[in-house]
């Protein structure tokens, strides 16, 4: 890692750690793996996730570069079966178009694992958007992430890897959190896990 990557880093993790309430920008891939991985790291009850595909790998960039491994990650996936292997924490999901492979995707399979080990304490579930909901709904292409009832981090191009977070922004965070609770989760139906 660099030193602009490491201070990066530690800015994320300082600010999930206090929820201090300052817009950190997103325009990697890694910047994306870093910032969800704190916010499993340091949620205490849920992480709700809106994204466009639950993918083990990003696609390939305009440059022809690989795709980043987001929800394959190592890191992540530690982070997410720690923070479900804790009593009262919830991790749901909606997946706007589906999720690729969901019998042979990393995060999964380790929830799975965790699961058949009864190490599962939290409460996991994941949806995908109907398709008849897609062409309404209101955050078309602006994915996002939710920490707890304060943090979040929101897509503002998923293309380009462009987004921002903030730790300490409930009026922004429960705005997201209705939009979830209250238009997603009535328009999706869930994806059984073998």
């Amino acid at each position: 890692m660099t030193r602009e990557e490491i201070v990066y880093q530690g800015r994320i993790r300082t600010n999930a750690k206090h929820g201090i309430g300052q817009v950190i920008q997103n325009g990697r891939a890694e910047h994306a793996v870093q910032l969800m991985t704190a916010m499993f790291d340091f949620a205490r009850r849920s992480i709700l996730l809106f994204t466009g595909s639950l993918t083990p790998r990003q696609p390939a960039t305009p440059d022809g570069s690989p795709g980043a491994p987001i929800y394959a990650d190592e890191g992540l996936v530690t982070s997410a079966t720690a923070f479900l292997g804790r009593k009262g924490t919830e991790f749901s999901v909606i997946a706007e178009a589906g999720v690729d492979g969901p019998d042979e995707h990393p995060l999964l399979l380790a929830i799975k694992r965790l699961a058949a080990a009864d190490g599962l304490k939290g409460r996991f579930s994941i949806s995908t958007l109907n398709v008849e909901y897609r062409e309404q709904n209101p955050l078309k292409g602006r994915h996002f992430m939710l920490m707890d009832d304060q943090g979040y981090r929101l897509e503002t191009s998923h293309e380009h890897f462009e987004a921002y977070a903030n730790f300490n922004d409930q009026k922004r965070n429960q705005l997201l959190r209705t939009l979830f609770r209250e238009s997603l989760v009535p328009n999706s139906a869930p994806i059984g896990l073998a």
